[in-house]
């Protein structure tokens, strides 16, 4: 389960190869003629991208053709070569299948060069490879690419070429489903894409961000939808940008009529027979002995998350259908889907309401505006019922503390939730429940002299999550470099006092770590007042979150860190009296407050800032204050 949205254009590209395994070659692929059905579409040789518009290579044509009933997709390119960095980009071509339902079919690959046409087909080296692009995420899906090399390729070369997958995911039972941008990033001379469907049956189609309605045609018992632009210009847009915020034109279509739909599609998959249900209760029951049920439910959920490592195969129909729980409960590992079927299933064992959850980690809060299709969801948590109240638990985090009332789980907004009878989507909390306490501690002895520093940071909530995780995979003495290489930027002779302590109590999801240094050469000469010297505080930690890049000139909000609440206090014991006067500063918005605060007393200054947001992103009508403030906070 791995769809992400698609923002660029890469149907050509090189890539560093994950995991290379040379096959044979021509039993993995095919050579013919394009089908029939596929409409011929002229791209014009003669055309040059717009001024402004030049990259080192030019789309002439893109062309899509797809046949629902032959469940056959249609590919064409033809792109211009306009330059010698245009002849590294697209001389290497790679395309991926999944061979365990698709046939791939070459139709032509040719180079046109001053109207001449070289047949490259079979004068290139085509190689089939097993890349598994998500390797790193634990994930291998089973797909080959197909390489072809282009040799003797040169600045004005026009490479044409032209391929068909045959075949759907079985997963998806004959519905079909798609999601069509008409915007790139790279400009586009042509832009063709067709849709046959059974007249009978039709697609739905909704369109985004003023994207063009298809022209429909009905002919002979099939019913045609076509998008045909022309001189399509790139698209830029902001940067930094919530996920959820999609800022292309596309369109979504589908013959999925309702999420129940879905939601029935998908029950054919999460479900177990009594007598597996027996079998898993049997092996759970010697497992997870003693305690009340609350404490039964923190044992299931910690050994799904802690001990069944997160590693998916995901070919064909396992891209969705998951494994059986007993297959995963023994063999310890699983995907999210994998995992979450097999929580439920446990919880329900000792009779707890749980179900799964198909969610989205990308498109999140705007997950209520598509259109129903499997398609929509990349991730799969789980819900429980336990005393009136819904929990969502994601099986794929390790390492979080807490009880069942102050789980933290990320923020997907919506979800599916599978269980007979849901036809709509259901809104999941926000979960706020996170903060990270700093509080640095200063011993200056005597002016000009060497300063000691003890720091100690309480994370609690999520927070505390991301830190046990981050202990458990780093290390302690690494994490000590770290962290010395981190204060070195403001105290380039800091050195360790003693070594740092990781205190971690998990029922109560709460983090302490302690940190001491000293500070050799922490007083600095004046240069503009001779033999006056000077010492400096800065919460470092805080300025990653109010540093940010905040240009006025934008279309698209602006994504903030959600949810944040920090607080960094500076408490400084100072070798004499000192002539200092109290400060207060607060900033508050809708979207973030902020708290700053200087007192001093009997040779003790105490500095204190807070920062919290209560949104993921600043309206781009709001910048300018949202800029004006933090230059504020960064002057501070």
């Amino acid at each position: 389960m791995n769809c992400n949205s698609i923002r660029k254009l890469f149907v050509l590209f090189l890539t560093l190869f994950l995991s290379v395994q040379l096959f044979g070659q021509k039993d993995k692929y095919r050579l013919a003629e394009a089908p029939r059905w596929v409409k011929k579409i002229d791209s014009y040789h003669s055309a040059q991208p717009s001024q402004g518009q030049t990259e080192g290579y030019y789309y002439l044509l893109i062309n899509h053709q797809k046949n629902i009933e032959e469940e056959t997709n249609y590919s064409e390119y033809s792109v211009k070569v306009l330059n010698q960095s245009g002849i590294q980009e697209v001389s290497d071509i790679f395309l991926s299948f999944d061979p365990s339902y698709q046939e791939f079919i070459f139709h032509r690959f040719e180079i046109i060069r001053d109207g001449e046409i070289i047949n490259k087909l079979n004068q290139s080296e085509i190689k089939v490879f097993q890349r598994e692009e998500n390797s790193e995420r634990f994930l291998y899906d089973g797909r080959l690419s197909i390489g072809l090399n282009l040799t003797d390729v040169r600045v004005g070369d026009i490479i044409e070429y032209a391929y068909s997958k045959k075949g759907y995911n079985p997963v998806f039972e004959g519905k079909f489903s798609d999601k069509i941008y008409l915007e790139y990033s790279s400009p586009i001379d042509r832009y063709y894409y067709k849709v046959i469907a059974n007249s009978l049956s039709g697609l739905n189609v909704q369109t985004h961000n003023g994207a063009q309605e298809p022209a429909i045609s009905e002919m002979e018992g099939a019913i045609t939808y076509t998008w045909n632009l022309k001189k399509l210009e790139s698209k830029i847009t902001d940067r930094n940008y919530p996920s959820w915020i999609d800022p292309y034109q596309f369109v979504e279509i589908s013959e999925y009529e309702s999420w129940g739909e879905v939601n029935n599609w998908a029950l054919n998959y999460y479900s177990l027979n009594d007598k597996d249900k027996r079998t898993l209760k049997d092996l759970r029951s010697t497992e997870f002995k003693g305690g009340n049920q609350e404490e039964q439910i923190m044992k299931i959920i910690r050994f799904v998350q802690d001990e069944i490592r997160y590693l998916g195969f995901e070919s064909g129909l396992n891209s969705h259908k998951p494994h059986s729980p007993i297959k995963v409960y023994n063999q310890r590992f699983g995907d999210c889907k994998d995992k979450s079927f097999l929580l439920s299933q446990l919880l329900q064992s000792i009779g707890v309401e749980a179900y799964p959850v198909l969610v989205n980690t990308v498109t999140t809060k705007s997950l209520n505006s598509v259109l129903p299709t499997p398609n929509a969801f990349d991730h799969c948590i789980t819900q429980l019922r336990y005393k009136g109240t819904s929990h969502f638990i994601d099986p794929t985090i390790q390492n979080q503390g807490g009880t069942l009332s102050d789980y933290s789980s990320p923020n997907y907004h919506y979800g599916l939730v599978l269980k007979d009878g849901v036809k709509k989507l259901e809104s999941i909390p926000v979960n706020e429940n996170s903060e990270t306490r700093v509080e640095e501690y200063f011993v200056l002895n005597g002016v000009g002299g060497v300063a000691e520093m003890y720091v100690n940071t309480v994370y609690s909530g999520s927070d505390a999550d991301s830190q046990r995780s981050y202990f458990a995979s780093s290390g302690l003495n690494n994490i000590q470099n770290n962290y010395l290489d981190y204060y070195s930027k403001l105290y380039p002779e800091i050195v360790i006092k003693n070594p740092i302590e990781f205190i971690d109590d998990r029922d109560q999801n709460k983090i302490v770590v302690t940190e001491s240094y000293t500070i050799n050469n922490f007083w600095i000469d004046n240069e503009q007042n001779e033999g006056q010297v000077y010492c400096e505080f800065y919460p470092l930690t805080l300025e990653s979150y109010v540093n940010i890049n905040k240009s006025l000139n934008r279309s698209l909000p602006y994504y903030i860190s959600y949810p944040l609440n920090y607080h960094h206090k500076i408490k400084v014991d100072l070798p004499q009296e000192w002539n200092a006067s109290s400060e207060n500063l607060e900033i508050k918005s809708d979207s973030y407050h902020y708290n700053y605060s200087v007192t001093y007393s009997n040779e003790v200054l105490d500095i204190n800032h807070s920062y919290r947001t209560f949104t993921d992103h600043i309206k781009s009508d709001d910048m300018r204050e949202f800029k004006s403030d933090h230059d504020k906070i960064l002057g501070n």
